[in-house]
């Protein structure tokens, strides 16, 4: 078990989600407008991707030579806002998606010892790359357990 195992098992997950566009497994971002945008955008031409990342780990002493290592995994989701295609119902469904995987999942195909439910941590309305887009993000609580030898 690693962080980036885990990682990617999410990224594998979350590709099985039917209507899901890019999924990335770090940060991505460039300075370059039209680069930007191939990176966010599904083969429909459509904004619509999401991106894995880890911005805090936290460890604690559990046993003897075994410590728990707890990753709070935030996942960014950008889709096309477009009225008229009720982009925000399908942005919303997508999110409910995901959640339910992550739920089906918990020990993220053996990667990690177990995460807590999924949950929706924000839903809103931004500019993204020039476009209006619906902007959400998932946060999961991942458990590793790390063996040490101590001196």
């Amino acid at each position: 078990m690693s962080l980036s195992d885990i990682i990617t098992q999410l990224k594998t997950i979350i590709e099985l989600v039917d209507g899901v566009g890019k999924v990335h497994d770090y940060d991505r971002w460039t300075v370059d407008w039209k680069t930007l945008l191939k990176l966010f955008t599904d083969d429909n031409n459509r904004l619509n991707a999401w991106v894995i990342t880890c911005p805090q780990s936290d460890e604690k002493i559990h046993a003897n030579v075994v410590n728990i290592l707890k990753h709070l995994i935030k996942i960014e989701g950008v889709y096309g806002q477009k009225d008229s295609a009720e982009s925000e119902k399908v942005f919303r469904d997508l999110l409910e998606k995901i959640c339910d995987k992550l739920r089906e999942n918990n020990n993220l195909n053996g990667s990690c010892f177990g995460a807590d439910p999924p949950r929706v941590a924000k839903v809103m309305r931004r500019r993204f790359a020039g476009i209006l887009a619906h902007v959400g993000e998932i946060h999961l609580s991942v458990d590793e357990y790390i063996r040490y030898n101590p001196a």
